[in-house]
């Protein structure tokens, strides 16, 4: 029989792969809201440009629509540009430490709760325990 080891990959890599993926994941969604802010700016740019320079009460609307959109479009860089740093170092070395602690402590509790079921499983029941079991 082989080893658990053997032929899955070490539990702590697979717990720093998953970290990393769960933040690559994150920038990639934030990047796309990045993307979609600066396209809806640009829409509410253009329908501002379209309009008639007439239509006062239209333009002003419009002209309001755009500048809320560059606001918001504004204030998702911002906080992309400063949640950045803080999410590359979620992954720091003290946080993959925590990890693989994590990590370590579950195998030991498994493998301490597994061991304790074999212990329990060899030993066999005494017979009156068999002949009488006790109530429920």
């Amino acid at each position: 029989m082989a080893r658990d080891g053997a032929l899955n990959p070490h539990p702590d890599l697979v717990v720093q792969r998953e970290l990393e993926a769960r933040a690559a994941e994150m920038d990639t969604l934030r990047r796309q809201h990045i993307e979609r802010t600066r396209h809806d700016a640009e829409l509410a740019r253009r329908r501002y440009m379209k309009v008639d320079p007439d239509n006062r009460l239209v333009a002003d609307t419009l002209e309001a629509d755009w500048n809320e959109k560059l606001r918001l479009d504004t204030d998702v860089v911002e906080d992309y540009e400063r949640r950045a740093p803080e999410e590359a170092a979620a992954l720091d070395a003290e946080t993959q430490q925590r990890a693989r602690d994590l990590v370590a402590q579950f195998r030991d509790d498994y493998r301490k709760r597994a061991a304790l079921r074999r212990r329990t499983l060899d030993r066999p029941l005494p017979i009156f325990q068999i002949r009488n079991p006790s109530p429920t």
